[in-house]
C-alpha cells in the first residue's frame, strides 16, 4: 500500500471518529456540551473499587475537543456550566455483567438537555464476576440459585445506589472542594438502567424516596421491587418479544424457564402498573440489544431496515426526557399523553397514579437488609 493510500485511510478514520463524536452531541440536540470526571466517593466496602464517574453539562467548546474525550462526544474534566444550574440528577447501572456503560448515546442527550449522570461500574477485575453466568435455566435447583443470586446483587447494587447519592450530597456541599459545588440538585434525583441496570434502578427506587422518578430499561425485576412494584414514577421500557406458548411449555429448561421468567414479570409489572400508577413504553420490532448502544443490532431490527436499531434508540431517548422532564422538572411534556403515539414503532400505555399512593416505600422495602 503507498504512503498516500495509508494516509488517506488515517485522514478517513480520524473523520469517522469525529463524525461520530460529533454525532453523538448532535444527536443529543441540547444546549450543553457534554463533560466527565471520575469521582472518589465513599462506597459500601464490597464495592469499594467501582468506577463512578459524573456526567454533566458543559459550555460548549471546539468540535476539535472531542479528541480530548474519554468517549466520543465527552470532554474530560471540562469546565462545568454556569447557567443552567442546579441541575437534576440521575443514576445510571449497566447491564450484566455490569462492566461497560452500555446507554452512552442516551447518557449524552440527557446530559445535552442539563442533566447531571452519575454512572456507576463494575470492573471485572475488582468483583470477579464477569465470567459468571447471570441466569442459569438448565434445571429447576439452577434456575432457583439464579433467582436467589438476582435478588441478592439486585439489592447490593441499590443500597451502592443510595451510597452515591450521600456521596454526591457531600461533593455537593463542597467536602471535598471540587469544581460541582452548587451543581447538582438532588432534591430531583433519578435512576435509569439498562438490563440487569434496570432492575437495579426499579430497586433503588423501592428501597430509596429520594429518588423521586425511575426508568427500567427492558430488565426483569427482581427482589423487593419484582414482588412489590416501584411507588414512585416509574417508566419500564420493553421490546415486543413476550413468549409463545410452546416457549412456556417446551422440553427445552433452557427455552421454558427463560419464557416463564418473562411471562412472569410481564404479569407482575402489569399488577404494580395497576396498584402504582406509571408508564410502559413498548418498541414494536425491537430486540434487547438494541436497548443498549454497545453492542451489534438485533436480528429483528436488522429485518426491519434501515436505520432501524439508531432510530429506536432515538424514540427511547425521547420519552425518556419527556419521563423525567416531567417528573423531575414539572414539565409539561404532552408526549407521554399523546394519542396517537408520535412513533409508530412506539406504544405507550399510561396507568394514572392512585389517589393517596404513598410516595415514600420505606415500608415495603425494609426487609432488603440494609
Amino acid at each position: 500500500m503507498s504512503g498516500y493510500a495509508v494516509a488517506l485511510l488515517a485522514a478517513l478514520a480520524l473523520v469517522a471518529f469525529l463524525w461520530r463524536g460529533a454525532g453523538m452531541t448532535a444527536r443529543a440536540a441540547g444546549p450543553f456540551a457534554v463533560g466527565t470526571s471520575r469521582l472518589s466517593l465513599r462506597m459500601p466496602a464490597a464495592t469499594a473499587s467501582a468506577d463512578v464517574r459524573l456526567w454533566y453539562p458543559s459550555a460548549p467548546r471546539r468540535w476539535t475537543d472531542a479528541l480530548s474525550g474519554s468517549a466520543p462526544g465527552a470532554l474530560v474534566d471540562a469546565p462545568p456550566a454556569a447557567a443552567g444550574r442546579p441541575f437534576p440528577v440521575l443514576l445510571y447501572f449497566s447491564g450484566w455483567p455490569e462492566t461497560s456503560i452500555q446507554n452512552r448515546r442516551l447518557i449524552a442527550a440527557l446530559v445535552s438537555q442539563g442533566y447531571a449522570v452519575v454512572t456507576v461500574i463494575y470492573p471485572p477485575a475488582a468483583t470477579g464476576r464477569a465470567a459468571t453466568a447471570f441466569m442459569d435455566f438448565s434445571s429447576a435447583a439452577t434456575y432457583r440459585a439464579s433467582l436467589a443470586r438476582a435478588d441478592a446483587r439486585v439489592r447490593e447494587h441499590a443500597r451502592d445506589a443510595s451510597a452515591v447519592l450521600d456521596g454526591l450530597a457531600a461533593l455537593d456541599a463542597g467536602t471535598p472542594p471540587s469544581p460541582f459545588r452548587a451543581m447538582l440538585d438532588l432534591r430531583r434525583a433519578g435512576i435509569f438502567g439498562y438490563s440487569f441496570g434496570g432492575a437495579v434502578a426499579a430497586q433503588a427506587a423501592c428501597r430509596d424516596a429520594r429518588f423521586k422518578a425511575a426508568v427500567n430499561l427492558d430488565g426483569w425485576q427482581f427482589a423487593e421491587a419484582g414482588r412489590d412494584g416501584v411507588a414512585q414514577p416509574y417508566l419500564l421500557v420493553s421490546d415486543d418479544a413476550l413468549p409463545s406458548a410452546a416457549a412456556l411449555a417446551s422440553a427445552d429448561a433452557e427455552i421454558r424457564y427463560r419464557a416463564q421468567l418473562t411471562q412472569e414479570d410481564y404479569e407482575r409489572a402489569l399488577a404494580h402498573f395497576a396498584r402504582h400508577g406509571g408508564y410502559l413504553l413498548v418498541l414494536r420490532g425491537a430486540g434487547h440489544a438494541d436497548l443498549g448502544d454497545d453492542g451489534p443490532p438485533s436480528k429483528r431490527a436488522l429485518l426491519t431496515g434501515g436505520d432501524s436499531t439508531t432510530r429506536l434508540q432515538r424514540i427511547v431517548a425521547t420519552y425518556v426526557l419527556a419521563f423525567f422532564d416531567r417528573h423531575l422538572r414539572a414539565r409539561d411534556t404532552p408526549l407521554l399523553a399523546q394519542t396517537p403515539p408520535r412513533y409508530p414503532d412506539a406504544r405507550l400505555q399510561a396507568w394514572p397514579r392512585p389517589a393517596g399512593n404513598r410516595a415514600d416505600p420505606a415500608d415495603r422495602c425494609a426487609s432488603d437488609g440494609s
